[in-house]
């Protein structure tokens, strides 16, 4: 069995935090604007949307 320190668990979920973060920038970067992908008038669009915490 293998235990670890309470520095190296708060050093890997700093880790993890960090890969999070590099993963919603490429997703945000990457995804399309409801407008663009339907192909529906900017003018006859409503965006709602909700931030969520993962």
């Amino acid at each position: 069995m293998t235990t670890t320190s309470s520095s190296e668990q708060q050093q890997a979920l700093e880790r993890l935090s960090i890969d999070q973060s590099k993963i919603f920038a490429f997703m945000s970067r990457s995804s399309a604007h409801a407008v663009d992908r339907f192909r529906v008038p900017s003018n006859a669009l409503v965006e709602i949307g909700r931030r969520i915490e993962l």
